[in-house]
């Protein structure tokens, strides 16, 4: 049987339709999505809720008033104790204090700096990740102190006193009677600082030029810390109100500035146990009211200033041994007994290097050293 031949019949030809022509109508061309406005923080928010004012306003402002306590440059500088103090108050201080009143900004610049400029961190007692404080002192009508960079009042902060603060509740008079006072100390109240007190506490370096701005400063009291660096600043003399300045057992170094001898109203200059140099000035006769002066474990040269010494009438301790000094203090001793006539505790203490070998100083009255 034949196989079926293959037929004739042509395939089927392609056709010269044109296809489909493209159109000149425009294409719809994407949308570019409008701009969102970027989330406001919740802190931000309760900054311009406090404040009136942006947190960018406010951020400016600060560091305008930073800016009146400490060069601009360095609060630019992230590796500075002035910047991370001026960042903290900005970006993490939960009080958010408000741009106004200045003064009350520089003061918390100023604390949030010296903790930053001389090792909080690493503060033994009382830096910001302290559970908790206790007081280098048993008196009752402070309040009990706080670790340092809450979002308290700085003047309750561990070491730091302010004028007129309110006692702790309750508050009583002198029979026993409950006052019916506010004893609310807020973040934003303003207090002048005026005591500085942390000794013992693991403070390391040169102080800090702003602590010498403060010219309410009573007492600084910074012993035992035994890393505090550097020199006393030509500075201390804006210091006016300066009573009780107590820095002994650190490494400080370098003469005793011609300044230091115009804070007239120091009653205690304790400096022992550091590594200061030099000679003391006669100067040191303007300091009237001095009943505390502790020279001793030092590296001082030189003649005593016996004179300077014979003013100051108010003495109680005067320890001026293991230095250098040479002379005589005899012309004090004469007037010892007379003195302890109207004031009884007239040099109780008064140390000095007369028993050396050679002799280096002549005391007849004196608790001699070495001993």
């Amino acid at each position: 049987t034949p196989v079926v031949a293959p037929t004739n019949a042509p395939v089927v030809a392609p056709t010269n339709a044109p296809v489909v022509a493209p159109t000149n109508a425009p294409v719809v061309a994407p949308t570019t999505p409008a701009p969102v406005a970027a989330p406001i923080s919740s802190r931000d928010q309760e900054i311009q809720a406090k404040c009136d004012v942006s947190a960018i306003d406010r951020s400016a402002a600060l560091t305008l008033i930073a800016s009146t306590v400490s060069p601009l440059a360095d609060l630019n500088d992230p590796s500075s104790s002035r910047y991370q103090a001026l960042d903290w108050i900005t970006n993490v201080d939960p009080a958010l204090l408000c741009p106004t009143p200045s003064n009350r900004i520089a003061q918390r610049y100023r604390a949030a700096q010296l903790y930053f400029h001389m090792g909080g961190e690493e503060w033994t007692k009382c830096g910001r990740n302290s559970v908790t404080c206790v007081r280098n002192d048993d008196d009752k009508s402070l309040r009990d102190p706080l670790p340092w960079l809450t979002m308290d009042n700085e003047c309750l902060w561990f070491g730091l006193r302010c004028i007129d603060v309110p006692p702790p509740p309750p508050a009583i008079d002198s029979n026993d009677t409950v006052l019916a006072v506010d004893n609310t100390v807020t973040p934003d109240d303003h207090y002048e600082w005026d005591v500085i007190e942390l000794p013992a506490n693991n403070l390391v370096g040169e102080w800090p030029a702003e602590l010498f701005t403060m010219s309410n400063l009573r007492a600084l009291a910074m012993d035992g810390n035994g890393r505090i660096s550097g020199s006393i600043p030509t500075t201390i003399s804006n210091l006016r109100q300066l009573e009780f300045l107590d820095v002994d057992s650190n490494a400080l170094t370098g003469t005793l500035p011609d300044e230091l001898w115009e804070n007239t109203n120091l009653l205690v200059l304790d400096l022992n146990d550091n590594q200061f140099t030099g000679t003391v000035s006669g100067e040191l006769a303007n300091l009237r009211q001095l009943n505390v002066l502790q020279l001793e474990f030092n590296q001082f040269t030189g003649t005593i200033p016996t004179a300077a010494l014979f003013v100051l009438e108010r003495l109680v301790a005067l320890t001026i041994n293991d230095n250098e000094f040479t002379g005589s203090v005899e012309e004090i001793c004469a007037v010892v007994d007379e003195r302890q006539v109207d004031f009884e505790i007239y040099l109780t203490y008064f140390h000095v290097d007369c028993n050396s070998d050679p002799q280096k100083v002549e005391c007849s009255c004196c608790l001699c050293f070495p001993q």
